[in-house]
């Protein structure tokens, strides 16, 4: 078999005694097959069959032709095989690329515990516990790319939902859907590149994140902070507490409900109303934010948290022998 001209040997993964090229247009990859055969049981089921005679060989090497893979992830892939501090488990640092192509390559050829390492990255951005929620989420991961601000985390987002879907962990979506209620429609259906790559939901995710706006938006804890039932139930907080509500706390409530008045009710003096008022409001605040996390995933049409947390902790703890 001929190697397109247009496929260049990658210098960090060329290794002379290497038996076994890999081709993953545009690149070529000299590895070893004991290291491929020892990480995945998918290569090690495929180089345990004899060669055969019309087996395609570059430079009397053995080739192996990965068609539908990315050369950038195969890259990523075979470093984190090979260098031995290049992709580590949480709290190491990363890049949201190395996380992509390791990920993807590791969930396609089996590779369960590079697929686990990059699990454990994604889960600190993409928690499923309401006692980690943040507006800004924590991360072990930079963007790799010029792009900042929204453009930035709205392509994060519309590559961890692909991610999800294509790899099965399915208990990443409830909060990336949710994150995606700080954009209007109009930035969620349009297409981005980011870090080289077109970022897009697909019309079926599209429709779930509008749905579970939809049902965001009847559950909004404003009603709770003007009751006369709070704390000590005078006038006087009552007004206070209203009077302090502007109308951009109604808009962009919609966009982080779920966090926007934790600071709002933290203990800094600054509050309206009494001490009896604020614990009142913080206390059925908490329980409106565990009601509405516990329903999340029902808003995306997503399983129960039971069923997702069983995934989450089989895809983070494997199984025996895994």
């Amino acid at each position: 078999m001929d190697v397109s001209i247009s496929c260049t040997r990658d210098p960090d993964l060329w290794f002379d005694d290497g038996n076994i090229v890999i081709q993953v247009a545009p690149r070529l990859f000299r590895v070893h097959r004991s290291i491929l055969a020892l990480s995945s049981s998918f290569f090690r089921d495929m180089l345990a069959f004899p060669r055969a005679a019309e087996q395609d060989m570059y430079e009397d090497v053995p080739l192996v032709v990965l068609r539908d893979d990315d050369a950038r992830d195969t890259a990523h892939f075979l470093k984190a095989l090979y260098i031995p501090h290049y992709f580590l488990p949480p709290p190491a640092s990363t890049t949201f690329q190395v996380i992509e192509g390791v990920l993807r390559m590791a969930h396609k050829y089996d590779v369960p515990a590079l697929r686990r390492c990059a699990l454990h990255h994604l889960s600190i951005t993409f928690i499923t516990d309401v006692d980690n929620l943040k507006t800004d989420p924590e991360r072990t991961y930079d963007f790799d790319d010029t792009t900042e601000g929204d453009e930035g985390r709205m392509s994060e987002l519309k590559a961890v939902i692909a991610l999800a879907h294509d790899v099965g962990a399915t208990w990443l979506l409830p909060s990336a859907y949710y994150d995606t209620m700080q954009f209007l429609v109009t930035e969620l259906g349009a297409a981005h590149y980011w870090n080289g790559r077109q970022r897009r939901l697909t019309y079926e995710d599209l429709l779930v994140c509008l749905a579970g706006y939809k049902h965001m938006s009847k559950r909004s804890p404003i009603a709770m902070f003007t009751s006369m039932d709070i704390g000590c139930g005078g006038a006087d907080c009552l007004v206070k507490r209203v009077s302090v509500l502007s109308e951009d706390d109604l808009r962009d409530c919609s966009e982080v409900p779920l966090t926007y008045w934790s600071a709002w009710l933290s203990d800094d003096g600054s509050q309206p109303g009494c001490h009896l008022c604020l614990e009142g409001m913080r206390i059925l605040y908490h329980l409106w934010q565990a009601d509405v996390w516990t329903h999340l995933p029902s808003y995306f049409n997503l399983p129960d948290w039971v069923d997702l947390l069983a995934l989450m902790r089989r895809d983070l703890e494997g199984s025996p022998g895994v």
